[in-house]
């Protein structure tokens, strides 16, 4: 299993480094793993787990708006 630091998970979901920061602060940004209280690390298939999830809230209508 292939672990992606943060500016490799941005890449992956094709988004900018900058707007991957501001969504991993949200309550159900992906999933991620840290080990020994070092860098932030996920997986791939976290990221198109996150995705999909995402992906049924939009279409059912349950997205969460932050204020």
């Amino acid at each position: 299993m292939k672990f992606l630091n943060a500016k490799e998970a941005a890449q992956y979901l094709h988004i900018s480094y900058a707007t991957f920061l501001r969504i991993r602060r949200l309550p159900d940004a992906p999933k991620y793993f840290k080990p020994a209280g070092r860098k932030v690390l996920y997986t791939a298939e976290d990221l198109d787990n996150w995705i999909m999830k995402k992906a049924v809230e939009m279409e059912t209508g349950t997205e969460k708006v932050e204020q």
